[in-house]
């Protein structure tokens, strides 16, 4: 068998059509002289773009195939495998750079099996063609065991049942983005998975490659036998390389650290909403960030990569290997190892759930000192006595979360009687019917009918109140459904008349802005059973505040005045706060009433979270409020006043999470961005050294250092009011995950839909 090989690559420079400029790329021929295929196995080219770090790979599948290559320095290295194919046989390598600058070039790869111990083909020491090594694939699910770098796991069969090597054709044009797949591949047999039988000891030959040139492959993992069903990838995209570290260490979920930077999270089985079809798990398996700069190979898992040296130095403690010698010289040679194993198992960090819109069994309790009423559900108003946990329904009746509001007084003294004091018909042919309702049932609500087709501005109803804090916010709101009619008009004015004034068709909540009031802050919120809620607010610059509802608005949604039409739409719940946005339902009979704030604590939940790592996933709906210091408040501490870590809403109105040592002044505060106005995802990572958190469109909010650790655990979660000053105006909670590990950036952007 001949040990030379010749790989020739005639390089065609383009010329761009019309012009006398340079192509900006170069078809790049390469093709095969003396090897021919169809008889002596595979091809595999790997080329790195010097200037730009950009790396392609090409498999030739014929002794002819033409690609377009991107202008630049370039090295090229050609592997060669001549057993007939599935990386099988002698293996033969070659090198060769060129500068791709125009006109026709050869490039002239020599494959030699001795080029193989050369430097451009590995970072090994080895002398003989051992470098080329042979690769064993265990497929356990608990590598627990692993003692000394052996492997002893047939108590833990893998979860699948075969799998295949595989070599892709890889586009890198970005180095610090991963890579992206042509779609051609080289692959090996399909080996089977037995039961009771833990490794795989392959024939398959697979270069290690160096810094510069990294030899890409991957692990493919089917469910079902003979390499068919559920796909799972175990990518190596610096190929054995992600052995060579002076870190000295694999991180597993018992040892992280903080600079997990290059795992990347994949949801399988595929599925779910947020995380998965189980969100309480995050499944992660061993994929880098393809980098040329990368140093190390990190990875999930107990055990996940485990090798002992042929000379028996080095040691191995749980998952985390050490070899020989100082950290500046102890880099580990692949040719010179033995027992490299390569695992086919999915590593999953299970969560602390608490998932609101399911259950309301998780322990939390209230102490409110007032009555509060829940939202609407199913033509019901749900009265939550004193020290009771409200929580949340949505427009579809389905339960969406835990509620908790601050303080607020209603000062409209009849929220549901509606032609009484301080409710009035100033003229027109408008009348009342079931003025008052029941708390418990809405089938009485009243019903405003407009039967005056001749005036224009003259059937509503009026109410007048003298608010005590002249230059505050203040905001109305009122329940309204459609009736005979569906449009609606709502009516905000103070008394240096300025106001604020919304048009809303009550069949499909669509509104817009009267002209003559200009705009201002509105909006309208859906209920179940179709209700919307109405709100608007207002400056108080003058004596007073005066809302009007109008019925039978015209059918056209327009900001005119034209309120000629009649009919009758029914309404509730008339508020009027003290705040830039409403609350929950507070009835009135006569006089102002007061809700007092929702103060919401949990301990077994608090009790598991450890105070020095960790990371947070929070959903919750912020109702629209904008009030500084408001809408999140959620803390795990000792006592409401020694906070270990909160997250809350700093005075621009933005989330941020601070972490306070045993009382002391806070280590960090984070840099916070706007909130959305109606459903948020925070995330949020910490160690005893570090904070990373990232809110909603995986916008970056924070990522430095945390200055010391807390000696206190916590023993209490708390929601809601806890000191005064960060009360949460009205705040939905959704859901809740806590992992006991921080996860990186990386693995944070993947978590947040």
């Amino acid at each position: 068998m001949s040990s030379y090989r010749k790989l020739v690559l005639f390089l065609i420079f383009l010329m761009a059509f019309g012009c006398g400029k340079k192509a900006s790329v170069t078809r790049t021929t390469l093709t095969l002289g003396a090897i021919n295929l169809s008889q002596n196995g595979d091809v595999y080219v790997t080329a790195k773009n010097m200037d730009l770090n950009q790396f392609q790979s090409f498999i030739i599948t014929s002794d002819t195939d033409t690609f377009d290559i991107p202008n630049g320095n370039w090295i090229f290295h050609g592997y060669h495998w001549d057993g007939g194919g599935a990386l099988a046989g002698n293996f033969f390598c070659g090198s060769q750079t060129m500068a791709l600058i125009g006109g026709d070039a050869i490039v002239d790869l020599n494959l030699t099996q001795a080029n193989c111990l050369l430097p451009q083909f590995t970072d090994a020491t080895a002398t003989d063609l051992s470098l080329v090594q042979t690769i064993d694939v265990t497929h356990c699910n608990d590598l627990s065991t692993v003692i000394g770098g052996s492997v002893n796991c047939d108590t833990h069969p893998s979860y699948g049942k075969s799998f295949r090597v595989i070599i892709p054709e890889i586009i890198v044009s970005d180095p610090n983005q991963p890579a992206i797949s042509t779609g051609k591949f080289i692959a090996s047999p399909c080996y089977a998975i037995s039961a009771g039988v833990s490794r795989n000891s392959l024939t398959l030959r697979i270069p290690s490659g160096n810094a510069n040139m990294p030899f890409p492959f991957l692990i493919r993992s089917f469910d079902q036998v003979s390499c068919t069903g559920v796909i799972q990838d175990t990518k190596f995209p610096r190929g054995l390389l992600s052995l060579n570290t002076t870190e000295r260490k694999v991180i597993d979920d018992t040892t992280p650290t903080p600079d997990v930077t290059s795992i990347y999270v994949k949801f399988f089985p595929a599925g779910g909403t947020e995380l998965s079809l189980n969100p309480a798990s995050v499944n992660i398996p061993a994929e880098t960030i393809y980098n040329f700069d990368l140093s190390k190979f990190v990875t999930g898992g107990i055990g996940t990569i485990t090798y002992t040296l042929s000379s028996g130095t080095g040691s191995l403690t749980g998952s985390v290997y050490t070899p020989s010698g100082s950290p500046e010289t102890a880099i580990i040679n692949v040719s010179d190892d033995t027992g490299l194993i390569i695992p086919l198992t999915l590593v999953s960090y299970s969560a602390i759930l608490q998932d609101f819109t399911t259950s309301t069994s998780y322990g939390w309790a209230s102490t409110r000192s007032s009555v509060g009423n829940n939202l609407i559900a199913a033509n019901t108003i749900s009265q939550s006595a004193a020290n009771a946990v409200r929580l949340a329904k949505d427009p579809s009746d389905s339960l969406i979360g835990i509620l908790s509001e601050g303080p607020s007084t209603n000062i409209c003294t009849r929220s549901d009687v509606l032609n009484t004091t301080p409710w009035s018909i100033p003229a027109g042919a408008l009348t009342i019917t079931n003025p008052s309702m029941t708390l418990s049932s809405i089938s009485n609500e009243a019903s405003l009918n407009d039967t005056d087709t001749v005036n224009t501005n003259s059937s509503y109803i009026f109410g007048t109140t003298t608010p005590t804090s002249p230059g505050l916010d203040y905001t109305f709101s009122v329940f309204l459904k459609a009736g005979t009619s569906n449009i609606a008009n709502v009516y905000l004015q103070d008394a240096g008349s300025s106001c604020v004034c919304l048009v809303v068709d009550l069949s499909t909540g669509a509104s817009t802005n009267c002209s003559f009031c200009g705009g201002g802050t509105s909006g309208v919120i859906p209920y179940p059973n179709g209700w919307y809620q109405v709100w608007m607010k207002e400056n108080r610059a003058g004596s007073g505040i005066y809302p009007r509802i109008y019925p039978a608005w015209n059918s056209a949604l327009s900001p005119s005045l034209n309120m000629l039409s009649t009919g009758n739409i029914l309404a509730w719940g008339a508020q009027l706060e003290n705040s830039s946005s409403p609350s929950s339902p507070i009835v009135t009979t006569g006089t102002a009433v007061t809700r007092t704030a929702d103060s919401l604590s949990e301990s077994t939940f608090a009790a598991t979270i450890n105070k020095n790592q960790g990371t947070f996933l929070l959903f919750w709906n912020n109702q629209l409020d904008a009030t500084p210091g408001s809408l999140l408040n959620f803390i795990f501490n000792a006592s409401p006043t020694d906070a270990g870590i909160r997250f809350h809403k700093d005075g621009a109105g933005r989330v941020v999470a601070t972490i306070t040592r045993d009382g002391a002044a806070t280590d960090v505060v984070t840099s916070g961005i706007n909130l959305l106005d109606g459903n948020n995802k925070y995330l949020f990572s910490y160690d005893a050294t570090s904070m990373l958190s990232l809110l909603n469109d995986n916008t970056q909010v924070y990522n430095g250092i945390r200055s010391s650790v807390s000696t206190n655990s916590y023993d209490k979660a708390w929601l809601g009011s806890t000191d005064g000053v960060n009360d949460p105006s009205k705040l939905i909670m959704k859901k809740i995950y806590y992992w006991s590990v921080n996860f990186s950036d990386v693995v944070l952007k993947q978590m947040i839909p």
